[in-house]
């Protein structure tokens, strides 16, 4: 427990949880509630996307099963930076556009960089959700398999965690503002 570091919380109170008007015990039960945005074990989603599968569900005549990362990573690889309407990876004849491809490509360089540690996992950024629904957009997922994702994503923690501060308890609150 860093004194410091829960004295700088409670006085300058930088999220506006209030601090100010509550008594101790309120205050720790606060800093103890998780609501705030956590790391993701992005093992855990990795091995979903890995295990659960799909059929290209853009084209109507592809039933064949495949992972959803294999997926991702068919229309990722074939689909250029600069692309147009690409061909199905699948075979199923219909086509990939643009930005289904290009979203597809986001999400399976945004997975790589981040199972290499090469950047923070950030699911709750606006763009992983953009990335995710243009992989549904483009058959790589079902809709009930990108709400799954998603909620396999939601880690909350607490502010005290956060802050490196552990379990915040009532005397500590006490012992701060002095």
């Amino acid at each position: 427990m860093t004194l410091a570091a829960l004295t700088t919380e409670l006085t300058d109170d930088p999220l506006t949880r209030g601090y100010s008007g509550m008594d101790d015990a309120a205050a720790a039960a606060d800093l103890n509630t998780a609501y705030r945005d956590g790391d993701t074990d992005i093992a855990t989603l990795f091995n979903y996307m890995l295990l659960e599968e799909t059929h290209n569900l853009a084209a109507g005549d592809d039933t064949q099963d495949r992972a959803i990362w294999l997926r991702i990573k068919d229309v990722a690889e074939m689909t250029p930076w600069n692309s147009g309407t690409q061909p199905d990876p699948w075979g199923g004849g219909s086509t990939i556009t643009e930005i289904r491809g290009i979203k597809c490509r986001e999400l399976y360089e945004y997975f790589t960089l981040a199972l290499q540690g090469n950047i923070p996992l950030a699911l709750t950024d606006t763009n992983f959700g953009v990335y995710l629904a243009g992989a549904q957009a483009a058959g790589c997922m079902s809709e009930a398999q990108e709400t799954a994702i998603k909620a396999l994503s939601q880690n909350k923690t607490t502010r005290g965690n956060e802050l490196g501060l552990g379990t915040v308890r009532e005397g500590h609150v006490q012992e701060a503002r002095l």
